[in-house]
């Protein structure tokens, strides 16, 4: 607020600044976590499966998914040697290795074959 204030009294002008109510935190549904990392194991082994050992903010909007039906939210790594692929997500310098694609579509996929057993 007091960054705006100033700014605003710089330009001879004024702000008033409202705090709204942000998203919903992203609650995972434990369950079907277990079941996402059972068929992360069947298909790119347990070895690739990495854990966050803090949470991550980083959740856009698919908190409101979440809000309404059950469901994860999980990242795919996509870093490579190529210097490009280290940039942060939301830089135009960036470069995805697109073969991440086919590690989530197995992965899905195996999910949802697992879960119609």
């Amino acid at each position: 607020m007091r960054t705006c204030k100033l700014h605003c009294e710089s330009m001879r002008a004024t702000a008033d600044v409202v705090f709204e109510n942000g998203l919903p935190p992203l609650i995972h549904d434990a369950k079907i976590v277990d079941q996402l990392e059972i068929a992360a194991k069947e298909t790119i082994g347990e070895d690739r499966i990495i854990f966050l050992p803090e949470p991550n903010p980083a959740s856009d909007d698919f908190s409101e998914f979440l809000a309404h039906c059950p469901g994860v939210r999980y990242a795919l790594g996509t870093r490579t040697e190529d210097p490009r692929t280290h940039e942060v997500v939301h830089n135009p310098n960036v470069v995805f290795d697109e073969s991440a694609i086919r590690t989530a579509a197995l992965v899905t996929c195996q999910y949802v074959l697992n879960v119609l057993k």
